[in-house]
């Protein structure tokens, strides 16, 4: 379980919404790798594509965030 709060949004917006919106903000990411194996929810991922987060959205998704390395890669 997280200990962090997940920004709260518009009741429509579902968690997993943010969450792409969120991997979508970064600049870095060129394209997510999505597992979806229901119509449904390929539906509701390509609706996070219309999410926009504010700069105090994405700043407090990625404060519990911390990269690792790499392994294999120099």
């Amino acid at each position: 379980p997280c200990e962090h709060s997940f920004p709260t949004r518009r009741s429509s917006d579902l968690r997993l919404q943010i969450a792409l919106a969120w991997v979508l903000s970064n600049p870095t990411v060129s394209a997510p790798i999505i597992g979806s194996t229901k119509v449904e929810s390929l539906v509701e991922l390509v609706q996070a594509t219309h999410i926009e987060l504010t700069t105090e959205e994405i700043a407090a998704i990625s404060s519990p965030y911390r990269p690792r390395t790499v392994l294999g890669h120099s």
